[in-house]
């Protein structure tokens, strides 16, 4: 049975955490509790999509022109994150973030590489996946 993914933000400093062992102890920054991060759900697996499927999910976000977009490929081994940055700040943070069955795999998106984040599995199942901007939040896709 795969964990379900929790991240925390420290309201004070920005700081992000990515819990690998949850035993249920607070997460503490700058003396005080982290509050954790509640993604925005884009998709569910439940809805009328065949997990099989070559999918490519969208949102489009509160800025009308932009849109970030997850494809799983058919054999359910590799997805992309596709980003469009041009609304992104020098300042902005941006990642992705894979959950699997046995683990997860993190990329950070930065504002001069390539639009596209590529994960790959092998001998694993991809479950869920992330997609954090510090202007926009935290979204989370489920296959």
């Amino acid at each position: 049975m795969f964990r379900t993914q929790k991240f925390y933000m420290c309201k004070d400093c920005g700081n992000i955490i990515g819990v690998i062992n949850n035993t249920g102890i607070p997460m503490y920054c700058c003396r005080q509790e982290m509050e954790e991060l509640t993604p925005q759900i884009i998709n569910s697996k439940n809805s009328n999509q065949n997990e099989k499927s070559n999918s490519t999910h969208s949102l489009k976000n509160t800025h009308e022109n932009n849109i970030f977009k997850v494809g799983k490929t058919i054999d359910g081994k590799s997805i992309s994150v596709i980003v469009d940055k041009s609304y992104l700040t020098p300042n902005s943070i941006c990642w992705a973030y894979i959950n699997t069955k046995k683990g997860g795999q993190r990329k950070n998106i930065l504002k001069n590489d390539s639009p596209v984040v590529n994960f790959k599995v092998v001998d694993d199942e991809i479950i869920s996946a992330y997609l954090y901007c510090s202007e926009h939040g935290l979204f989370k896709w489920i296959f």
